[in-house]
């Protein structure tokens, strides 16, 4: 895992942008929606040169904490380009279409991942078909229905 993009700007990919900072050292991007609602998501990342900090509120999970540099952010998903190794859709499940519809094709024929955060029944068969036009070869990998359960192991 050397380039990761976090689709999606909520709590969930804000979490994920930490363990993958700490954890994996990797290039890490985030793209979000361009909308009213997500401006003051990204005003900030501009003032804080790209810096997010996650909290926790027990100290049971004090690891999970911290803060982390993105190394790039696109606002607009039809804004994204370059070559990713994994995309991570952390949007709701019922935005998975919606959001994989925007991103350029050629950057979807270029990931050799796609993660699922918190999927439905039926989302991996769905984003599955979806990418095979573009990218036949790209494994599509559903995640745990709640992130905070994830067990790590030594």
């Amino acid at each position: 895992m050397k380039r990761v993009l976090l689709l999606g700007t909520g709590p969930a990919a804000l979490q994920l942008a930490v363990i993958l900072k700490k954890g994996f050292h990797c290039h890490l991007g985030i793209a979000g929606r361009a909308s009213v609602r997500s401006a003051d998501f990204f005003e900030s990342l501009a003032a804080s040169d790209q810096r997010v900090r996650v909290s926790i509120q027990n100290v049971k999970h004090l690891a999970m904490e911290g803060e982390c540099r993105l190394d790039e952010v696109y606002r607009g998903f039809e804004a994204i380009e370059g070559q990713w190794d994994t995309l991570i859709l952390a949007v709701t499940t019922d935005a998975y279409m919606e959001v994989m519809r925007q991103i350029d094709q050629d950057v979807l024929r270029k990931i050799n991942s796609l993660v699922l955060i918190s999927p439905t029944f039926g989302s991996n068969s769905l984003i599955a078909g979806f990418i095979r036009q573009f990218n036949p070869a790209a494994e599509v990998i559903s995640f745990s229905t709640y992130i905070g359960d994830t067990r790590w192991v030594d």
